[in-house]
């Protein structure tokens, strides 16, 4: 596992390295509603195994099995509140009209430092 793990790193890495300047999003008018948006982005979410692999680990450590249903409730709205409350701030950051086409002109360099970065870190995997 663990090296298909590197393997894996490793793939994305050059996959970002490779990255031409091509792709970048071109921004218009939305086709859909806010309301749509939002529920298309709520079901990507929920539907992400890593999200949900992620949030079965993290809140198991805090659920007991002689908790009530209030508090095992609180603990999944909290932790939904916060994941919820972190791709509203994102969505809203990086949509920023000054930051966007700041992030457009510089993706092939964004790019190519997650490329090192994965690298990176494929290549901690084999050494360590």
């Amino acid at each position: 596992i663990t090296w298909g793990g590197a393997a894996y790193l490793a793939w994305l890495g050059v996959k970002a390295l490779r990255a031409g300047r091509g792709g970048t999003l071109e921004t218009g008018r939305v086709a859909s509603r806010p309301g749509v948006a939002a529920r298309d982005g709520v079901l990507v979410a929920l539907a992400n195994p890593k999200l949900i692999l992620f949030f079965v680990a993290l809140l198991s450590q805090f659920v007991s099995a002689d908790m009530g249903a209030g508090a095992k409730t609180t603990i999944v709205a909290t932790a939904s509140l916060i994941d919820a409350g972190w791709y509203v701030l994102v969505a809203l950051a990086l949509s920023h009209s000054r930051v966007l086409p700041w992030l457009q002109a510089r993706g092939h360099w964004i790019n190519r430092a997650t490329g090192v970065v994965l690298l990176g870190l494929a290549l901690r995997i084999v050494i360590g």
